[in-house]
């Protein structure tokens, strides 16, 4: 039973605000993006068993940790055409909303969840205090509760129509994950690098690495 901490990298995100206006055949869409990087930082345990073959070099493990990924942003658009606006935003609701003139989009997101993987391991041993372990898992994670999100819109120049008119949010309460590790091992502390080839936050897919460190309490 090891206890375990980390920092896990994202890239890809797609906190995304797009506006698009459809208009006799035309359309036109106005895009609010916030930064494609984020970090959130990773807390859980590890349940691991040695397999009684190939002088223990083989083992199966659980790892499920919880994690928070929050985001933030704000975006100003000029000389926008007046009409009414399609929206969806992070977490996957639809909305609409009257736009016209110059606006400022203002938008909050934060999202909860556990990531279970269970996977493989094989060790290489260096010495008898050092190991070097390469791993692969596929893993689910779990919405723990409906992400709470914020969007807000502001004119620069007044216009009395300004306003939201509909939002559906809609996000899967189970996506998946898919990685490969590579890490060392030194008596009871353990270190790896992690690196996912699927990963899935609300309804966007990313790119993640992480840093996890491990304590074997027993």
């Amino acid at each position: 039973i090891k206890v375990l901490g980390g920092l896990h990298i994202n890239t890809g995100n797609k906190f995304n605000i797009d506006f698009t206006m459809r208009r006799r055949g035309n359309e036109r869409t106005l895009v609010s993006k916030s930064s494609s990087k984020s970090l959130n930082i990773a807390l859980g345990f590890e349940l691991e068993a040695l397999l009684p073959f190939n002088k223990n070099k083989w083992a199966v493990f659980l790892s499920p940790t919880y994690q928070t990924y929050k985001d933030n942003h704000t975006k100003s658009h000029y000389g926008v055409l007046g009409g009414n606006y399609w929206f969806q935003s992070p977490s996957g609701g639809v909305g609409e909303v009257f736009l016209s003139y110059d606006l400022q989009v203002k938008a909050d997101y934060s999202y909860s969840f556990v990531e279970l993987p269970i996977g493989i391991r094989h060790y290489w041993e260096l010495d008898e205090a050092s190991k070097l372990f390469v791993d692969g898992s596929y893993g689910v994670v779990l919405q723990l509760k409906k992400p709470v999100e914020n969007v807000e819109f502001e004119q620069y120049r007044p216009y009395p129509s300004l306003y939201p008119l509909r939002l559906d949010m809609s996000t899967p309460l189970i996506s998946s994950t898919i990685k490969m590790g590579f890490g060392y091992t030194y008596k009871d502390y353990s270190v790896a690098l992690n690196y996912y080839f699927l990963k899935q936050l609300s309804n966007s897919n990313v790119n993640s690495f992480s840093i996890i460190a491990s304590y074997k309490m027993f």
